[in-house]
């Protein structure tokens, strides 16, 4: 695959190629620090994820998908409007909290088995 370069001459970033975008959204609710549900219930058939915590200093994990061998991406967002919320060691902030980002957008990585973020 050859280089691409951006217009100042720079390697530009790979390219992660992720799996379908499935496009369907769940609300995962008053959630206590741990997992913020199973596969099913969220990364293997959903693209977006709402969450709300039941208090503060909750952290949430995302779970590792049934599929392990192809690429999956999910948008998370922090909809408490109350509470802040930590995954993959990012602070989400609450809704309408400056400044911060409320939505934490993360990639499975079929190589490394892992989750990882954007921010």
């Amino acid at each position: 695959m050859p280089e691409i370069f951006d217009s100042n001459g720079f390697a530009a970033p790979a390219l992660v190629a992720v799996g379908p975008v499935k496009g369907r959204t769940v609300a995962r609710t008053n959630l206590s620090s741990g997992a913020i549900g199973t596969a099913v219930q969220t990364v293997d058939n959903y693209t977006f994820i709402t969450v709300t915590v039941s208090g503060a200093g909750q952290t949430l994990t995302i779970p590792t998908p049934t599929d392990t061998t192809n690429s999956h991406v999910v948008f998370i967002t922090n909809v408490d409007s109350a509470n802040t919320v930590t995954i993959l060691g990012k602070v989400l902030t609450r809704v309408g909290a400056a400044p911060g980002t409320a939505t934490l957008v993360a990639f499975w990585i079929p190589s490394a088995s892992a989750w990882t973020s954007n921010i």
